[in-house]
């Protein structure tokens, strides 16, 4: 849990860095308007360096794709 609250601030650095918006969504993370999941990722993962831990070593990401959301009345 610690690791996580870490990278969670280090994130916030690194947004406030890129000049990225640090407001929070609905549910608590952040919600910064970014080019897309990989330049997303990239960001968690130099967050993840800056809080000192090594992303696919210390940290594995994971992602809930929210699959649902993609279907409307049960058609894609």
């Amino acid at each position: 849990m610690r690791w996580g609250a870490e990278v969670y601030h280090a994130l916030k650095s690194v947004l406030k860095k890129e000049g990225l918006s640090t407001g929070l969504g609905d549910e608590g993370g952040f919600a910064p308007d970014v080019a897309g999941t990989t330049a997303a990722l990239d960001l968690i993962s130099r967050a993840i360096e800056s809080a000192g831990l090594r992303p696919g070593a210390d940290v594995a990401l994971a992602l809930d794709a929210a699959a649902t959301e993609f279907f409307t009345d049960g058609t894609g």
